[in-house]
């Protein structure tokens, strides 16, 4: 594939080049770009840049791990950051702990963003420690090294936090209507056990799925819908027989409340139909929305190829890491553990505030998502 870029000579003036990257055969390509293309996407220049950073990688021959990068250098690239401004390298997590700490030493970074879904490693929060380098967790979500570790930033909200403030704020949203749960919870769901902690025990009623069509409810009230299984044939049908009890009631008000894996289901725009539904997740990302069909745009004339479906969008994780934290180190010279400025980037809402002066920062933003009987999706702000 050849990728078409412009980049920065020694002596600053703007010039085309062509770089020949083989991306043919992804399942044996790395997601370690070359330093050639690096310098050029880079301005790379012999002089020492305002920011160093590193990308480690949990698994270069994943899919993840390739999108991510090649959404962040995409990020990179338009962000327009001033000459000399910054130098990344990529780095191969899965080698043992002296390797990789070996690899930072080369380049002493500022920051080090990963990708790991499995924890970061007690050998990478130590480094990050004794360096004073900040240490970016960009997709686990069930990681709590920010607590007690004042370097370390948690981009999708962990699950102590996202759960609370999302139970909170569908509770906040049923008010005094009815809910009817669909199904037996599960004991895992947390967002479902703080809700139901905080509401009427008298407006709440747990059905068989098979029974929905038979409740008998009342005129004129507002009822939600919570199906207590997370798997996708349960959830269809829960919406069908809803679907029969509201043409039943007609004069009754029904909508849903979703889990947050909703998001990944393929039909999920289409999913509830004529109903009104609410659904929390950490991230979306709209195809459909005018800044999202942009980065499609842009990530395929650099790449030849659309981004990948998945949840969270890979490539977007890598585009939102790089637009929102990369400008903030360098024009504005953060580095510090220091609330950071709100940001609501492609696909996650940026909201990073530290709890106190011996922990890093977690993101306590998140989105609700308003899925409109009509097909459009608001994405409301959940903080």
């Amino acid at each position: 594939m050849i990728f078409g870029l412009t980049a920065a000579s020694a002596a600053g003036s703007a010039q085309s080049a062509d770089l020949e990257i083989d991306f043919q055969n992804e399942a044996d390509t790395l997601a370690i770009p070359s330093d050639d293309l690096l310098a050029e996407l880079l301005q790379f220049q012999e002089v020492e840049p305002v920011l160093r950073t590193a990308i480690i990688l949990s698994d270069i021959y994943s899919k993840k791990d390739m999108e991510f990068t090649r959404g962040f250098l995409l990020g990179i690239k338009e962000a327009q950051l001033p000459d000399n401004s910054l130098s990344l390298k990529v780095i191969n997590g899965e080698v043992s702990q002296d390797s990789l700490h070996y690899e930072l030493d080369q380049i002493d970074p500022h920051v080090i963003f990963t990708t790991s879904e499995k924890g970061i490693g007690e050998g990478l929060l130590t480094y990050a420690l004794e360096h004073n380098c900040l240490l970016i967790n960009c997709f686990d979500v069930k990681a709590e090294e920010y607590m007690g570790n004042p370097f370390v930033y948690q981009v999708l909200s962990p699950s102590s936090i996202f759960n609370g403030k999302v139970s909170r704020t569908l509770v906040d949203l049923v008010g005094d209507a009815n809910l009817i749960i669909i199904g037996e919870p599960e004991p895992t769901d947390q967002i479902l056990r703080d809700m139901l902690a905080r509401l009427s025990s008298e407006k709440v009623i747990t059905v068989p799925a098979t029974m929905v069509k038979d409740l008998a409810i009342l005129p004129g009230e507002t009822y939600f819908i919570y199906v207590a299984s997370p798997k996708g044939p349960d959830v269809k049908k829960a919406i069908a027989e809803t679907t029969t009890l509201q043409l039943q009631n007609p004069s009754s008000q029904i909508k849903l409340l979703g889990r947050p894996n909703w998001v990944a289901f393929n039909d999920f725009n289409t999913l509830t139909g004529t109903f009104e539904a609410y659904v929390p997740t950490r991230a979306y990302f709209d195809p459909s929305s005018p800044k999202e069909k942009q980065f499609i745009r842009s990530y395929h004339e650099l790449y030849g190829r659309s981004p990948i479906r998945s949840y969270p969008v890979y490539a977007a994780m890598g585009y939102d890491v790089a637009q929102y934290f990369v400008p903030l180190f360098v024009i504005e010279q953060r580095s510090d553990n220091e609330m950071l400025p709100r940001g609501n980037m492609l696909q996650v809402y940026f909201n990073l505030v530290p709890s106190d002066s011996a922990h890093g920062l977690s993101n306590n933003g998140s989105y609700l998502l308003h899925l409109q009987p009509w097909g459009a999706i608001e994405k409301i702000t959940v903080d």
